[in-house]
């Protein structure tokens, strides 16, 4: 009875064996794939993304050269605009002006 056990459970270990490692392949195919298409996608140098690029970098140095003009500002300026007890004429005039600062 133990012999024709033993090659039924070497068939399942082999069997097991050959699934992980068909398994492990196609994990690293597709690894290497997506790694591959990141570093094309970061390294090239397209017309567009340097434009991108510049504006990302020029919108970063007005947001550090004006700190009052970034929208996280303006918006908390307009809601403070519009929970300030005015009147609507004065809340519609602010805003369509721009100027979102609070008078007193």
């Amino acid at each position: 009875m133990g012999t024709s056990l033993s090659p039924c459970l070497q068939a399942a270990a082999r069997g097991w064996l050959l699934r992980l490692s068909i398994r492990r392949h196609a994990a690293a195919t597709v690894l290497a794939a997506r790694w591959r298409g990141h570093a094309i996608r970061f390294n090239a140098p397209t017309p567009r993304l340097a434009e991108l690029r510049g504006l990302v970098i020029a919108s970063r140095a007005f947001a550090r050269a004006n700190p009052g003009r970034t929208l996280g500002a303006r918006a908390a300026a307009a809601v403070g605009v519009l929970h300030a007890p005015r009147k609507l004429r004065e809340v519609r005039d602010a805003l369509r002006a721009g100027s979102y600062t609070r008078s007193r």
